[in-house]
């Protein structure tokens, strides 16, 4: 639009233009009715079809009207929302005007970077902003392009959140936009965080957001340049670029406490970033301001609200784990008036007995968005190999798969099978452990093939069960069977002199055995003309048989005392 051109019926008089971005153009107007500057936004979407412009036409009504309804109460670093409409096929939003200075020109006019007490101050009053949005209802309000240069810093000193974005993002399939670090439907590259790149854009969101724009001020670096000279840019591009460098590796002048912060809230992870009121409160405890009680950790870490103490603990796990054991965060939770809290957390620390499943547990208790740890394992069978001269084992890896702690113990469904470890301690994402199952000789049952499970029962969650085999070479089951024979042999050898013992006079038995075989060797056989054979072999025979089954019994006692298959 140029400079004259009226709207809405020659209410709202062009000035001129304040700038174009990748969602639409601003422009200083007068309001002609009321009398009174004001900004026009006009929304340019960039639609590929009928389709994507209607639906781009009923998303900005929608936002529209929630951005509206910002004004009821109205917050005092959010611009009024006047008006907006549909004319000439344009959409077009009415706000109030802001005379100032943005963040972005500041910097750059200054040639470096901003005073840390200044960029708290302003931080301080944007999270109070956000908050005010977030909290709206049905639906909270997200801004979506939060950078210097949508921070405005007025004449009176009041910073004013300014360039709410109004159309949802709603790119194609495969979105490709421009890389010269402009504002486009999904964000500004370098400040919009990955979920918003992947079209699930939420209040923490703004966040990362301010996170990366207090970075940017604090440093002087920006981080738009990692994508200027891309001609064109894709969300993949974007979520593969290399992390924020901690601020103090930039500006050693920066506090290590305000440096947290912005860690936090430039995390990768949304439920590891602090809400717009928790990183208020630990801004306004570096800010000095009276009644914020901040916890200090023996590590030298502050933390001013409950989300921030709980993302200390989980990353400092034992420390977190001391402090807890102490008593220390049940006192601090009561000096910050938080009693159920407190009491809560107490009830918890005296009835866990281990102290890791304790300390997970109050951490998830104090943020319900914290996840649970997530227990994996290498395999779900095992084949057990030869690992040695008549010994046989295989390794379990178990691993966490998210933050936390998960530990428990390991159960074996048979009595034979041994492990180099009954419990397992995984604490913080990518921890590992690994478990060596093994056999020997002596215990494995009879038989050449064997089964068993090994259940894995965290202290939370759901038992997983890992089943396991071994199946013997042929040279293996013949060694443990002459094993087993002989065993049975000793055992003969025993039976034959217990069987003396319990007979008065063996000469007299063995006696009457010769002549009670004989004489039904010399019946069976007299018939066949065989008598004279038959009364040698009998003897002979009937020794077989009462031996052979003594024997025998042995042989069953050595297989029952290896366990049965």
């Amino acid at each position: 639009m140029r400079e004259g051109e009226a709207l809405q019926g020659g209410r709202y008089q062009i000035t001129r233009s304040l700038g174009r971005g990748g969602m639409g153009a601003a422009y200083l107007a007068d309001d002609t009715r009321l009398v009174r500057r004001c900004v026009v936004k006009e929304m340019l979407p960039d639609c590929a079809s009928p389709e994507e412009r209607h639906k781009a036409e009923a998303d900005f009504q929608r936002e529209a009207r929630t951005l509206a309804l910002l004004n009821q109460p109205g917050h005092p670093n959010i611009p009024e929302i006047f008006d907006y409409f549909i004319e000439d096929g344009r959409h077009y939003l009415v706000m109030k005007h802001i005379a100032g200075e943005n963040l972005e020109e500041r910097l750059k006019r200054l040639g470096r970077p901003l005073p840390e007490a200044d960029v708290v101050e302003w931080a301080i009053q944007v999270c109070d902003a956000l908050a005010y949005m977030h909290g709206r209802k049905p639906e909270p309000v997200v801004h979506r392009d939060i950078k210097p240069a949508n921070l405005i810093l007025d004449e009176d000193g009041r910073l004013w959140l300014v360039d709410f974005g109004l159309v949802r993002a709603m790119p194609t399939s495969q979105p490709a936009v421009n890389g010269r670090g402009k504002t486009v439907a999904i964000g500004t590259p370098g400040y919009t965080p990955p979920e918003q790149w992947l079209q699930e854009p939420q209040p923490r969101s703004d966040l990362y957001a301010l996170g990366a724009s207090l970075h940017h001020l604090l440093t002087g670096r920006d981080p738009r340049d990692a994508f200027a000279e891309e001609e064109v840019l894709t969300p993949t591009m974007v979520l593969g670029a290399s992390p924020l460098p901690p601020v103090r590796q930039l500006n050693r002048q920066v506090s290590a406490a305000t440096e947290r912060i912005i860690r936090a809230a430039t995390a990768l992870e949304v439920y590891q970033r602090p809400s717009a009121l928790e990183m208020r409160t630990e801004l306004e405890a570096i800010a000095g301001r009276p009644g914020a009680q901040a916890f200090t950790f023996r590590s030298g870490d502050i933390a001013s609200s409950v989300k921030a103490l709980v993302q200390v603990c989980d990353e400092q796990w034992e420390t977190g784990k001391h402090h807890l054991l102490r008593g220390d965060i049940e006192h601090w939770l009561k000096t910050i008036g938080r009693y159920d809290l407190a009491s809560k957390t107490e009830a918890l620390r005296s009835t866990v007995d281990d102290n890791d499943l304790k300390h997970e547990i109050v951490l998830r208790f104090l943020d319900d968005d914290l996840p649970s740890p997530v227990l994996q394992t290498s395999s779900q069978h095992l084949e057990l190999r030869k690992t040695g001269m008549g010994r046989w084992g295989a390794s379990l890896m178990l691993f966490n798969r998210q933050r936390g702690y998960a530990g428990g113990k390991l159960a074996p469904s048979v009595p034979w099978m041994d492990l180099s470890r009954e419990r397992f301690r995984l604490v913080g994402k990518g921890a590992r452990q690994e478990i060596d199952l093994s056999v020997g000789y002596r215990r494995l049952p009879f038989g050449r093939r064997h089964r068993g499970e090994l259940t894995i029962k965290p202290a939370q969650g759901q038992p997983k069960k890992v089943t396991f085999q071994l199946e013997m070479s042929l040279m293996d089951y013949g060694a443990q069977l002459v094993r087993v024979t002989g065993k049975g042999t000793g055992s003969l050898v025993r039976d034959v002199r217990v069987v003396h013992k319990k007979v008065r006079r063996p000469l007299e038995f063995h006696l009457a055995t010769v002549l009670s075989g004989a004489a039904l060797g010399f019946i069976a056989l007299h018939e066949a003309g065989l008598a004279i054979a038959g009364a040698v072999a009998g003897p002979v025979l009937l020794y077989s048989v009462l031996l052979g089954g003594l024997w025998g019994r042995g042989v069953i006692r050595a297989a029952k005392d290896l366990g049965q298959d």
